[in-house]
């Protein structure tokens, strides 16, 4: 794999306003990574540069949540040998 967009996918709780990815490179010294939500119609988009051997953390925010709407979560590195990334909701008493 190189540096193809990842996506993933969830029912976000009514009091989640954000994801924070957690990214990773896998061979490059300053990738960037770009991390997009979208949901109910909305994108929302972050990039950051990061470092070889160190997580590197992105929040983005939610333009809307609830169980009913679904939230898709993309992710990608210009680490031409890719990279990973986790991420979590946050709640919004922890912003």
């Amino acid at each position: 794999m190189g540096n193809e967009e990842g996506m993933d996918a969830f029912h976000p709780a009514i009091n989640k306003i954000a994801v924070n990815f957690t990214c990773r490179t896998n061979a490059a010294i300053a990738p960037v990574y770009t991390c997009k939500t979208y949901i109910f119609g909305g994108w929302n988009v972050k990039y950051k540069a990061g470092t070889l051997f160190t997580n590197t953390n992105i929040i983005v925010p939610l333009v809307a949540s609830g169980s009913s709407y679904s939230a898709n979560l993309y992710f990608k590195t210009s680490d031409s040998n890719g990279g990973s990334c986790h991420w979590v909701a946050i709640p919004k008493s922890s912003r």
